[in-house]
């Protein structure tokens, strides 16, 4: 599948919009999913989605097939979806100073495939250390840097990464079925 995904991005980078809606059909769903996990909103999830592959259509000639192509899109996505945090987070900040308290809007309601994906996703969390939990939720939901990390926590920055490295690989087996949980 992955080396069908580099021929469909070697197509995208030569402008054949065919191939564009094949990757999109393909692994929409999946970016969608990340997103609204990491931001927690569905319209800005849908927003990001769209974000992520003008961003593939626009590089996809950059795109260098030494890895996945899948983990290549999902990475652009949740680099996207930090950015999003932080620019939050700072607008929240600068509204702080400026504005009284306002009661936020209520969430919308995901769906139910989206909902078990969370609570997959939620669970598989829970077999993790303390530590490693902790510093993968401050990465990934929070947005912060392995530096920020590593800061806020007052640990080494290089067991900040290899907390985080041990925490992907054991969720990856996780979900895969590939672990007892």
């Amino acid at each position: 599948m992955d080396t069908f995904d580099a021929v469909l991005l070697a197509r995208m980078a030569q402008r054949d919009t065919q191939a564009l809606e094949v990757f999109y059909s393909q692994h929409a769903r999946a970016v969608y999913s990340l997103a609204l996990f990491m931001l927690g909103d569905q319209a800005r999830a849908a927003e990001l989605t769209q974000e992520v592959f003008l961003l593939v259509w626009r590089s996809a000639g950059a795109y260098q097939a030494t890895g996945s192509a899948r983990a290549w899109l999902l990475r652009l996505a949740r680099n996207r979806a930090i950015d999003e945090l932080r620019r939050e987070r700072r607008r929240r900040q600068s509204e702080a100073v400026a504005a009284p308290q306002v009661i936020p809007p209520w969430p919308a309601r995901p769906d139910a495939a989206d909902m078990a994906a969370q609570y997959a996703v939620h669970e598989a969390l829970r077999i993790l250390p303390a530590e490693q939990s902790e510093a993968l939720r401050l990465a990934f939901f929070q947005g912060l840097s392995h530096q920020e990390i590593a800061a806020h926590l007052r640990t080494p920055l290089g067991t900040i990464k290899a907390r985080i490295r041990r925490a992907l690989l054991t969720l990856r087996r996780h979900l895969q079925g590939d672990e007892p949980g």
